[in-house]
């Protein structure tokens, strides 16, 4: 149960719509919240980093065996803040600003590496 929010920072659709705090998403418009901790419906916390203006949320599941965490996707306009499990090795934008997504890389010879991937 989502007392407090856990981990990570406060993050926002550009819109201003949707807002989340970790563990912790809400839905301004229609006055929803979602706990998106582990618990009986869910194995894993989803951290939510990104949130799009329809109410996507992209986050970071918690780290798994291999030490290596998951991905998933929550539509928090569809009420009931269910995560779907993105494909091994899919990375989550790092901001979701208008039909875009930023992604950051971490290189290990040249810094890191900035992405931008514009959704058509």
């Amino acid at each position: 149960m989502c007392e407090q929010p856990r981990g990570g920072d406060a993050v926002s659709s550009p819109n201003g719509r949707f807002v989340a705090v970790g563990t912790v998403a809400f839905d301004l418009q229609r006055r929803h919240g979602a706990c998106l901790e582990a618990g009986e419906s869910r194995k894993a916390d989803v951290f939510v980093r990104s949130i799009t203006d329809d109410g996507i949320a992209y986050g970071e599941l918690a780290a798994g065996p291999g030490g290596d965490p998951g991905a998933a996707e929550v539509d928090l306009s569809a009420g009931d803040g269910t995560p779907r499990a993105l494909p091994e090795g899919t990375r989550v934008p790092e901001w979701a600003l208008r039909d875009t997504g930023v992604f950051l890389t971490p290189h290990p010879v040249n810094g890191l590496l900035i992405s931008v991937l514009k959704h058509t």
